[in-house]
């Protein structure tokens, strides 16, 4: 089997409520945007072109690896990555069957729904001298900062921003922030080379940035512990999802990880500390036809207790973001309703118990608490405040790119987005490529 090259990387597809724009390797779905790695770019698109049928190992080999001797576990591990992208956009629907001996099957119709304009692509000059071009990859995230403050005035206090500021520029992506309560760490999860992703700490006292967890294991969605000694995340394998223990010291032990709970292995858990750090917080569900739902996790005894309803009380399509107050019992939740609409609760934190709820007119995705009153959301680009005590809604900042986390630390606001990065390769008379300059920032000249 061949793939049809010459147009296949233009096509936009309509996959499930997935949007495929192959073009710039961007996955879409209710305002959220994913781009893929090369590899499951190339991988989506053989099982776009054979929606519904079987592809077998072997066709993948020839096609996505171009013939090359690969082992069982890289093929895995490509689809692994390939059917969580794709769950992390729409976890209620199943994209991608695994056939026992045959191969795989994506299981969604798909659909060519507009075709981009080829661009030209760098050809490879005949001569023996080099040329230099510059590849654009939609795969960098950026961390960055900004001063928020109070502006008062007569009605209540409200939150003002500066320009933001790059806080990282590291090759790849980094996501999922948290903070501890001295609002002086910075937790987030970065990818590795080989597509897993690991969780770093950066100490802003010194700006030191230090690696905790190892790339064998795909470890992701970590969350800082109020003091700063631990953090929790989740360890994906091929088979399994665990919310593992950590404590923070200058060198790793082997060993020192604790595994705290057993998660079904299509979740996407997202964490949150209560403010004594002996809780954890976390959403769950029960397989792909049941809501996300809010659970509570002690951490000593690893006993699990749900808090909000059971599905057949439950309104909305399931809990998308959550975050613990550090100063009071209450938890803020986000409901996806719609597209265009997010239901946004209070709870309390002991027993579940809805204190106030509010449809917002938004697809929030994230959020963070910045005092007693005040909530901070993303929705795309945009960074709204949520003044509690009067059920108002204001933008507070839009920034270049879609924000997919951010914390706050005293007075600043540290958020991730995706953005371009670009990369300068040279070619030889041969053929062969290879990569001169990466860059997590978009570079104009060579």
């Amino acid at each position: 089997m061949t793939l049809a090259t010459n147009t296949a990387h233009t096509k936009t597809w309509q996959l499930g409520n997935i949007v495929y724009v192959a073009a710039s390797r961007q996955l879409q779905c209710s305002g959220q945007q994913l781009y893929l790695e090369p590899r499951q770019h190339k991988l989506l698109l053989v099982l776009l072109h054979n929606a519904l049928q079987v592809v077998s190992r072997e066709q993948l080999i020839d096609t996505v690896w171009d013939g090359r001797i690969v082992s069982e576990g890289a093929i895995n591990r490509a689809i692994s990555m390939l059917r969580k992208a794709l769950s992390s956009l729409d976890p209620q629907t199943e994209y991608i069957e695994t056939l026992p001996k045959l191969g795989y099957r994506l299981r969604q119709h798909a659909t060519v729904i507009t075709l981009v304009p080829e661009t030209s692509q760098p050809t490879v000059s005949k001569s023996s001298t080099p040329r230099l071009w510059l590849g654009s990859t939609l795969l960098a995230t950026a961390l960055c900062g900004m001063a928020i403050w109070f502006i008062i005035t007569q009605a209540s206090p409200q939150l003002s921003a500066s320009g933001a500021t790059p806080h990282t520029s590291f090759k790849g992506r980094e996501s999922q922030l948290s903070s501890n309560s001295e609002a002086n760490a910075l937790l987030y999860q970065r990818t590795a080379d080989n597509g897993n992703n690991q969780i770093w700490l950066n100490t802003l006292d010194d700006n030191q940035h230090q690696m905790l967890t190892d790339d064998a294991t795909d470890s992701r969605y970590a969350v800082l512990s109020p003091d700063a000694k631990a953090f929790a995340f989740v360890a994906y394998t091929e088979n399994s999802c665990k919310i593992m223990l950590q404590p923070i010291s200058q060198t790793t032990e082997p060993g020192s990880q604790r595994e705290l709970h057993q998660c079904p292995i299509d979740n996407i858990p997202m964490l949150s500390w209560r403010a004594d750090g002996k809780v954890l917080y976390l959403r769950q569900r029960a397989d792909k036809t049941q809501p996300y739902q809010l659970y509570q996790l002690v951490v000593a005894t690893g006993k699990l207790r749900q808090l909000t309803l059971l599905p057949a009380n439950y309104s909305g399509q399931g809990d998308t973001a959550l975050a613990a107050s550090t100063t009071s019992g209450r938890m803020a939740l986000l409901r996806y309703l719609s597209p265009d609409n997010t239901e946004l609760l209070l709870v309390d934190s002991n027993n579940g118990q809805i204190k106030t709820s509010q449809s917002l007119p938004i697809n929030a995705t994230a959020l963070t608490w910045y005092n007693d009153n005040i909530l901070l959301l993303s929705a795309g680009k945009t960074v709204y405040q949520y003044h509690i005590d009067r059920a108002q809604l204001i933008p507070l900042y839009q920034a270049a790119d879609p924000i997919d986390s951010l914390t706050v630390l005293g007075n600043t606001l540290y958020y991730s987005s995706t953005e371009v990065h670009a990369d300068i390769w040279q070619a030889d008379s041969t053929g062969a490529i290879s990569e001169r300059i990466n860059s997590s920032r978009l570079d104009t000249m060579p």
